[in-house]
């Protein structure tokens, strides 16, 4: 047994010293024989070459995949689809004629002239490759800036993305990086997008701002770079209550600026009257494929109580006269079966948002809590 052990780990050993001795004489070989080295060190580089090159070619691709197929992060709403969706809706999308896009909004005649004729130029602009004009819609919280930008874009043509000013202030540094790839990513269109940054002077204020950080004033420069010259595929639309807050810059890249004031008493009629069909439709009022339980039985809407109605949502946008039917509708659907609306819960209503309307103006001390309405002395 011995003498066996002793065989076995001799012919190892012999097998391991002629295995260095093949190694070793190739590598002396390959050392003195310069062709085969440079073979050996061309094959080994574009090797590693090869593998290093694939790898960042891989990287490339899915960061410009990303940078112009994906929605960007700073995107909330979005219409746009690419290539090849893309064509395919440009192709079979159907414009709204200017005259009849904004038919579903109510707005005071000077405005509504305004925004279609807005509308009917940037739709000729299209047509003709013209560049696109920016635009600025101003004024209070709830008067509809959205709502008119959106069908904007949809009677000119254009994909429609909406962001938010205040999501960039969270970034820091990474704001620019997340602002190049909003706009290298609209540029990708296939038609055109209309880019709507609503809340716009939470980053694009004055640069001489307290409390802006040096992140925000490189946000502002990144917009400023994007926009120093007109876009024949990004037409820009800032959305802001503070327009004296925007840089000046900024407003030098507005090419028309436009203010939605609080509705009138006729605006304010249209649009308490559109609101009630929409929360509290009658039998006749239903939309297609809503079930007929949802009729609700009007009661006692007589011409005073319309008169009341209007004088008391004085200062109200239209927001705010949503909430109003939407609260009326609560009251309704919260009692027990047939749904039936009176005049009164309007008025009781109208009393209380009137109120709350009053507490958010002037303050919540007990002196307005205890104000009445004029509007209802009579009742």
């Amino acid at each position: 047994m011995a003498a066996e052990a002793e065989a076995s780990r001799r012919q190892m050993l012999d097998a391991v010293n002629t295995v260095f001795a093949h190694l070793s004489s190739g590598v002396q070989e390959l050392l003195t024989d310069m062709v085969k080295l440079r073979t050996l060190v061309a094959t080994v580089a574009a090797l590693a070459m090869g593998v290093y090159g694939a790898r960042e070619a891989a990287r490339t691709a899915a960061r410009l995949l990303k940078r112009y197929l994906g929605q960007p992060a700073l995107v909330r709403a979005s219409t746009m689809s690419m290539f090849p969706l893309g064509l395919l809706t440009a192709a079979l999308r159907k414009r709204t004629a200017p005259a009849v896009a904004f038919t579903d909004v109510v707005l005071d005649d000077r405005l509504m002239q305004r925004m279609t004729a807005i509308a009917t130029a940037t739709a000729n602009a299209t047509k003709r490759r013209a560049p696109f004009r920016n635009l600025l819609l101003y004024g209070t919280p709830g008067t509809g800036k959205t709502m008119v930008a959106e069908r904007l874009a949809k009677a000119v043509g254009l994909d429609y993305a909406v962001m938010s000013g205040g999501d960039v202030v969270p970034l820091g540094k990474n704001a620019v990086s997340e602002l190049h790839a909003l706009f290298d990513w609209a540029r990708a269109s296939p038609h055109g997008v209309l880019l709507l940054i609503d809340e716009a002077d939470a980053f694009l204020r004055h640069r001489d701002s307290a409390g802006m950080s040096e992140f925000m004033r490189s946000a502002l420069n990144a917009v400023l770079a994007r926009t120093g010259t007109q876009s024949y595929k990004i037409m820009l639309v800032l959305v802001t209550n503070r327009p004296d807050d925007l840089d000046e810059a900024v407003m030098d890249r507005m090419d028309d600026v436009v203010e939605f004031a609080l509705p009138e008493a006729a605006q304010r009629t249209a649009m308490l009257q559109l609101y009630l069909r929409s929360y509290l439709p009658q039998a006749a009022e239903l939309r297609r494929g809503q079930s007929a339980a949802l009729a609700v039985e009007h009661k006692g809407l007589t011409s005073e109580v319309w008169a009341k109605l209007v004088k008391a949502t004085h200062g109200f946008s239209g927001r705010e006269m949503a909430k109003l039917m939407a609260a009326v509708q609560a009251v309704v659907y919260g009692r027990e079966g047939k749904l039936v609306m009176t005049a009164e819960d309007l008025v009781t209503m109208a009393l209380q948002k009137q109120r709350e309307h009053d507490n958010k103006a002037n303050g919540f001390g007990p002196s307005v809590r205890s104000r009445t309405n004029p509007a209802f002395e009579s009742r």
